[in-house]
């Protein structure tokens, strides 16, 4: 048994991804395929090679170390053939301007105590760990075996989901969250699955179960204009979300195009949306400041 989380990052001193100070471990994998997405390295479960031609000083010393001969130059930038590449990490370890990474790598438990250890004394005023993603919960497995050390060492746990996953995966982990970001990014079904690739039904249905088991919900709600800020989805929004218990705090979060740059370098299509104005943010919330204790603008 494999006893590892698979994960792209560690965020240290985060102060977005739930109460107090954070350190936010970002998972690799993701069952959604939102086209603004903001961490589209976090979407394949896999490791990834990533190239920034931003970062790149066309040294040449990534082709050098290739030992598959993968990478070539094409119109003064470095291109490569995926059909070779074997994703080894040999042009990651030479290029010392990071325009090449490796994305995703291993976790097990005693390294990732040990960074939590490390940042222990920031948790004082209500902070601790988040697993965010990606879609964390497609590790839930290997969670189930985390979590109970983790909260035995006295550190809160908040999980970050998008919530496409069956129920009892939830249920595996539900004694030792203290908090879950619930992500709703529109409640038309026909909508989110064009713009997500999936359904929302069963997003839908465990926010409910969720919400009846008892759990702290914070509901965040990506939003770009034209797509989920119209009149209509904000009301199918308010309404869903009224059904719901334990719904602590609402986050609407604008669009911004930061992903795009990161898609770019994994060789994903970018796709840029439009955010709403200053002005109709400041609407929406006071739309739904009747819905949670708090509704904030991140």
């Amino acid at each position: 048994m494999d006893d590892s989380l698979f994960i792209t990052q560690i965020q240290r001193y985060s102060l977005h991804d739930g109460p107090g100070i954070r350190t936010t471990v970002f998972l690799k994998g993701c069952n959604l395929s939102c086209r603004w997405c903001h961490n589209p390295e976090t979407q394949k479960s896999g490791p990834q090679i990533q190239y920034l031609p931003k970062r790149c000083i066309q040294c040449g010393a990534c082709l050098q170390a290739c030992p598959e001969k993968a990478l070539y130059i094409e119109e003064g930038h470095i291109k490569r053939n995926a059909g070779k590449c074997a994703v080894c990490g040999a042009c990651a370890k030479v290029c010392y301007p990071d325009a090449t990474k490796v994305i995703g790598e291993k976790l097990a438990l005693p390294a990732l105590m040990e960074t939590l250890e490390a940042d222990r004394d920031l948790y004082e005023d209500g902070g601790g760990v988040t697993f965010s993603g990606g879609e964390p919960m497609l590790q839930a497995g290997v969670l189930s075996r985390f979590l109970p050390k983790i909260r035995e060492a006295g550190i809160p746990v908040t999980v970050d989901t998008a919530g496409c996953v069956p129920f009892d995966w939830f249920e595996l982990l539900l004694p030792e969250v203290d908090l879950f970001l619930y992500d709703i990014k529109m409640t038309d079904p026909l909508k989110h699955k064009d713009f997500t690739g999936v359904s929302n039904e069963l997003i839908l249905d465990n926010a409910a179960r969720l919400s009846r088991a008892g759990s702290r919900l914070w509901i965040r709600t990506p939003l770009m204009h034209g797509v989920n800020d119209t009149e209509e989805d904000l009301n199918g929004l308010h309404r869903f979300l009224e059904g719901l218990s334990g719904v602590e705090r609402l986050d609407l979060l604008p669009y911004h195009a930061y992903g795009n740059y990161k898609a770019e370098g994994i060789g994903l299509p970018s796709r840029t949306f439009q955010t709403p104005s200053d002005e109709q943010m400041r609407r929406i919330q006071e739309y739904f400041s009747d819905i949670a204790d708090a509704v904030s603008i991140m």
